[in-house]
């Protein structure tokens, strides 16, 4: 089974798909696969990390608590994550 989704992706999206496929797994290698050598590991990351947060706290109504519990951290990590990218005010 193939699923294609429209970008820019939510962290919904992916986990809706993610459920769906036999091997969850393999449909997210093939769609970082593109990705590799385009960019680098950490901007990958960085930006994966911050989609998901916006992600997890628009679905949260903005709790920092809630965002942490959909997202499987801690409330501190949450903010830790918001200080290190500007967006704790």
């Amino acid at each position: 089974m193939h699923a294609y989704l429209l970008k820019p992706l939510s962290r919904g999206q992916i986990a809706a798909c993610l459920t769906q496929t036999p091997n969850g797994l393999e449909f997210l290698r093939q769609l970082l696969r593109p990705l590799v050598g385009r960019f680098g590991l950490k901007d990958i990351q960085a930006y994966i990390r911050r989609e998901l947060v916006r992600d997890a706290l628009a679905r949260a109504g903005g709790s920092r608590r809630s965002a942490a519990r959909i997202l499987g951290v801690t409330r501190p990590a949450v903010q830790k994550f918001l200080r290190e990218v500007g967006l704790d005010g």
